[in-house]
C-alpha cells in the first residue's frame, strides 16, 4: 500500500511543483521587446520558438492585413485578445500592446506583441516563447489564429 502511494503521488507533487513553482519562477521575465529606437517592434533572438513579422530569416510571418481600421476596431480587437483563453495585456500604449498568454497544462508564459500601423493597414506582430528552444509551431499558429481574430474583428464593426 505504501509503494502504491508513493508511485501515485510522486508525479503529482512533480508536476505541481513544476507548474506552480518552477516554471513561473523561469518565465517571470519577460522578453517582450517593445518598441526599438526606430519605433518598430524588436526581432527575435536566434532560436526557433519566435516569429516576428518584421524578420526576413526563418522567424518571417506575414503581418495582418487591417486596412480601412479604425480606432473603435483597433479596440475591438485588443477586447478580443484579451478575451481568449490564458491572454492578459500587460501594457498599451497607442498603437503597441503586449499580451501574455499562458499554456493551461504547465503554464507556460509566451509573449505576444503587436504593433498597429493605421497608414499602412497592418499589424506588425511579434509572438515569443520565453522558456525553451522550440516550440513546436506554437507561435506561427497563434499568429495565424491572430490573422482570422482580426478579419473578424473588421467584418463585425
Amino acid at each position: 500500500m505504501k509503494t502504491l502511494v508513493i508511485i501515485v503521488l510522486t508525479p503529482l507533487v512533480l508536476w505541481t511543483l513544476m507548474r506552480g513553482v518552477i516554471v513561473p519562477l523561469l518565465s517571470g521575465r519577460t522578453v517582450a521587446a517593445g518598441l526599438q529606437q526606430d519605433g518598430n517592434l524588436g526581432g527575435c533572438p536566434d532560436k526557433p520558438n519566435c516569429v516576428c513579422s518584421l524578420d526576413t530569416d526563418s522567424h518571417a510571418v506575414e503581418p495582418l492585413a487591417f486596412a480601412g481600421a479604425g480606432l473603435a476596431q483597433w479596440q475591438g480587437l485588443l477586447d478580443a485578445m484579451g478575451s481568449l483563453p490564458g491572454w492578459k495585456l500587460k501594457n498599451k500604449d497607442g498603437a503597441y500592446a503586449h499580451f501574455e498568454s499562458r499554456t493551461p497544462l504547465m503554464n507556460y508564459v509566451d509573449d505576444i506583441e503587436v504593433q498597429w500601423q493605421s497608414d499602412a493597414g497592418l499589424i506588425q506582430i511579434r509572438s515569443a516563447s520565453r522558456l525553451g528552444h522550440s516550440d513546436l509551431g506554437a507561435n506561427a499558429k497563434r499568429v495565424e489564429m491572430l490573422r482570422v481574430l482580426a478579419t473578424n474583428t473588421l467584418k463585425s464593426q
